[in-house]
């Protein structure tokens, strides 16, 4: 038993930088995801992604989600840089939408078969934060 402690008591060293980045990235998930969305639109049939990745010793935070909308790419792209999400850092969210490219997989991928609704992505980054060099992710 006391051979396991020494053991416990470095993972817990080694984790908890990276539990603290995972709680601050499900706060920015949480505000994504509640805040309303465009006029018209839906969010997707795909779970949302999240993730820290690197970024010079500090990390950044990655979410992605999708919505069904009638909206067009450059309309839900000046509604979420306009959106008021607060980011966990001082400067502001850096976004991106795009409109998946190619034959329609199925008719309810195709806007003319879907009432004028087509899938647009969302991709939300806030970017440097400290501590990156504690979390092994962000080295």
């Amino acid at each position: 038993m006391w051979v396991l402690a020494p053991v416990l008591l470095l993972y817990v060293v080694v984790m908890t930088p990276a539990w603290m980045h995972d709680h601050q990235l499900a706060g920015l998930v949480d505000r994504a995801l509640g805040y309303p969305l465009p006029k018209g639109s839906d969010l997707g049939d795909y779970e949302p992604q999240s993730e820290v990745r690197p970024g010079a010793d500090l990390c950044n935070y990655h979410v992605r989600f999708e919505i069904e909308t009638e909206a067009s790419a450059e309309e839900v792209l000046t509604y979420y840089r306009t959106a008021k999400i607060t980011p966990l850092g001082e400067g502001d969210l850096a976004v991106n939408v795009w409109e998946p490219f190619g034959p329609p997989a199925s008719p309810m991928d195709d806007p003319k078969e879907n009432g004028g609704r087509r899938r647009i992505i969302v991709e939300l980054q806030d970017n440097h934060h400290d501590g990156g060099f504690w979390d092994l992710r962000c080295l």
